[in-house]
């Protein structure tokens, strides 16, 4: 036999079954034939058949240079013993009694170097196999849980812990002496509401209408009136009413006057103090942030990358948001206004939510998801206002929250459902960027992969050199 350089028998080769085996060498074009030689008389039929710089035996696959034998049988490079038997120079026992690397069985044969090709096996690595210790795996079942909770109660428990009036704006109308005293009553409590001076009580009606403040203060000869806004925030509603409360106790010279509470704009009465719908948003928020984790683990093989994840993305809000109109409009009815137009609010919300969470994973992958999703449920949600108001809630996290898609989203749908659309427009403003920029990111993931596998190919092309034979 002849190969590159003439080597007849492989120094990897054994007897088998008392037979010798002949192997050719990568690129052999020995009397054997490309296919390489199955043995003499008493070998083992099933010990390699060479392929060029590769072979597929009888239960084995080419690591590039060698084979996997059943029998530990040899081929030109290198060779997988089933029991572990080792020949030549480099093989891999599959019980491990045999020699072995850690990155694979590496062949050298009758001066043939085997570079890349000859590294690890398709159907295994050199400690049986790779992925994360179990030891790791367990540690991580202990810490994470207690992580999130912490991030979680940090979030919920001390936003709803702290509570308080900071600068909520508020009218204040009616007699000189009586609203001068209201006024300075309110500027006393230490820039926990703004103040804002109206001619009359129905210029404060309009602000409150067009949710310009909260409520009014309008003081009269008959006493004192709290115009309130439960739809806006029932919490603030009732803040306004004892705070007037106890300034028709001491509203001028000490003396009470009786004091009245009008509700301008009212909650639903199936749903007056507003538990129903501040209960329906958290679920929203985990709902959007779901799918889009869903959406993005469906794309990951590219098929369904870029464009078609988008479309999904929009047609999963869509159906999304008719299915929870018709739950919490059609069916309990705490939600009054057209209904078209609060599904609006709704499915643009969560494709702000589940776009930027699968946007996220379309450029930074697993952890882009995981990033998206603490932001969405454990920052956008307990800072979003919806149970309470923006202005109850710590400095700056109110301002935080209604920069964040669910924030926005609430405040939003108040907005549609009660207000007529007054007072919408910033909180439209931040649900359309949240939803282009989340949209655009999971188009743009698209390219981002393929350059990325381009780049990869590259690599493998410029990585990948011929074996060298020597004498």
């Amino acid at each position: 036999m002849h190969g590159a350089h003439a080597n007849s028998r492989s120094r990897a080769g054994e007897a088998v079954g008392g037979g010798e085996v002949i192997s050719a060498a990568a690129g052999d074009t020995g009397p054997a034939g490309r296919a390489g030689a199955a043995g003499r008389p008493g070998g083992d039929a099933h010990a390699a058949e060479a392929a060029g710089a590769g072979a597929w035996a009888h239960a084995g696959e080419t690591t590039g240079a060698g084979a996997v034998g059943d029998t530990g049988s040899a081929t030109g490079a290198g060779v997988f013993g089933h029991a572990g038997e080792t020949t030549g120079a480099g093989a891999f026992g599959h019980a491990g009694s045999g020699s072995a690397t850690s990155a694979g069985a590496v062949g050298h044969v009758g001066g043939g170097a085997v570079g890349n090709a000859g590294s690890a096996a398709h159907a295994g690595a050199a400690h049986g196999g790779s992925g994360i210790h179990p030891a790791i795996l367990l540690r991580a079942a202990v810490i994470i849980p207690a992580l999130v909770a912490a991030v979680a109660l940090s979030a919920f428990a001390w936003s709803a812990a702290r509570l308080a009036p900071r600068g909520v704006p508020v009218g204040v109308a009616g007699t000189a002496q009586l609203a001068g005293a209201i006024g300075y009553r309110l500027d006393g409590l230490g820039g926990a509401f703004d103040a804002h001076r109206y001619s009359s009580e129905a210029a404060a009606e309009t602000a409150i209408r067009h949710r310009e403040i909260y409520g009014a203060f309008v003081a009269g000869p008959g006493g004192l009136t709290v115009l309130t806004a439960p739809a806006a925030s029932p919490a603030v509603a009732t803040l306004l009413t004892k705070v007037g409360e106890e300034a028709g106790q001491h509203a001028a010279a000490g003396r009470a006057v009786p004091v009245r509470v009008v509700d301008v704009v009212p909650a639903d009465p199936s749903d007056p103090q507003g538990i129903v719908l501040d209960s329906a948003f958290l679920p929203l928020v985990i709902i959007g942030s779901i799918g889009g984790v869903m959406t993005w683990v469906a794309g990951r093989d590219g098929r369904m990358a870029g464009y078609p994840q988008a479309g999904v993305l929009l047609v999963k809000s869509v159906l999304v948001a008719l299915v929870v109109v018709g739950i919490v409009q059609g069916w309990l009815g705490v939600i009054p206004g057209d209904w078209v137009t609060n599904a609006g609010v709704i499915g643009l919300t969560v494709i702000a939510i589940s776009s930027t969470v699968c946007g996220l994973g379309a450029l930074l992958g697993a952890p882009g998801v995981a990033l998206g999703g603490l932001l969405m449920v454990f920052v956008g949600n307990p800072f979003s206002g919806v149970s309470s108001a923006p202005q109850l809630l710590p400095n700056p996290v109110g301002t935080l929250g209604q920069l964040l898609p669910p924030g926005a989203g609430g405040s939003l749908l108040r907005s549609a459902a009660f207000f007529h659309g007054y007072g919408s427009g910033a909180h439209l403003v931040v649900l359309a960027i949240w939803a282009g920029c989340g949209l655009t990111a999971v188009m743009a993931g698209q390219a981002v992969r393929r350059r990325r596998a381009a780049a990869a190919g590259r690599h493998a092309e410029m990585s990948a050199e011929p074996g060298v034979v020597t004498g």
